[in-house]
């Protein structure tokens, strides 16, 4: 009864190993690289000082028109799904 069939062992190289094996991974390699060069590649682009000084309204004006389309985009769906169902 000590080692249960073995139980213990065979989670463990079936379940318990690949994913600490995937965790590992996805903390140096997906979180370091992926994620990170995303955020600081958004950062790198939207630091727009040497674009002009109206740049960055222009890019804030840009990002808001894009919110409310999707907003609207969103709102239509949904009275679209409960109007016709």
């Amino acid at each position: 009864m000590e080692r249960v069939w073995y139980w213990d062992d065979f989670y463990d190289a079936l379940i318990g190993r690949p994913g600490q094996a995937v965790a590992r991974f996805s903390a140096t390699v997906i979180d370091a690289k992926v994620i990170d060069g995303a955020v600081n590649g958004v950062a790198r682009w939207s630091s727009l000082e040497h674009r002009g000084p109206a740049a960055p309204d222009r890019l804030r004006a840009q990002l808001r028109a894009r919110i409310v389309l999707g907003l609207a985009a969103i709102l239509v769906f949904m009275v679209s799904r409960t109007w016709w169902s």
